[in-house]
């Protein structure tokens, strides 16, 4: 096995149970560069990510606590600026353009994750900002109104101590499918 999928059968959730050991703004840049690397749909990269550095904050907008949280967000606000730039409009009102949004933003949310772990980070992803009211995720974090939806956090950080095991996945005779559905 080589050294990228011993990364990825190491991946473990650390469900907020993360030290007050912080993640450092080189290691923060390193996942930040990589997660823009991800694969995506025509070179669109409709995402934006916030980065949260406030534990309070972190606590209040989605339940846990870690040194770092990126927010993943399906944006389209900076291709719709260009387009207008360039005299054009651009039209993502309609499920297409919002699903192959939200999988740019998730291939970028696991490469973050991917990539954190390959320095030793742990990580969690977490939907829980859905949990809070929108109103208040979008006031606090300054999100633009339209064309920008909170879809996942990636929280960042060390395990306090760490878990006995490792939850495993389903065998792929589970999943995987070929030919046809079975």
């Amino acid at each position: 096995m080589n050294e990228t999928l011993r990364t990825i059968h190491s991946l473990r959730t650390i469900h907020g149970d993360f030290s007050e050991r912080d993640v450092s703004d080189v290691d923060l840049t390193r996942i930040l560069e990589a997660s823009v690397r991800a694969a995506n749909a025509s070179g669109r990269q409709s995402y934006a990510i916030g980065v949260l550095d406030d534990r309070e904050r972190m606590k209040e907008l989605f339940s846990y606590q870690g040194s770092r949280a990126l927010i993943f967000c399906v944006d389209f606000t900076r291709i719709m600026a260009l387009a207008r730039h360039l005299g054009h409009e651009f039209d993502n009102d309609h499920i297409i353009g919002f699903v192959t949004g939200t999988m740019d933003t998730m291939l970028a949310a696991q490469t973050a994750v991917i990539a954190a772990k390959s320095l030793g980070i742990d990580s969690m992803v977490t939907n829980g900002l859905h949990r809070t009211s929108l109103d208040k995720v979008y006031q606090t974090l300054k999100l633009p109104a339209t064309s920008c939806f909170p879809l996942a956090t990636v929280v960042l950080g060390y395990p306090r101590q760490e878990p006995p095991y490792q939850k495993g996945r389903l065998d792929l005779d589970a999943v995987v499918h070929f030919g046809e559905y079975r």
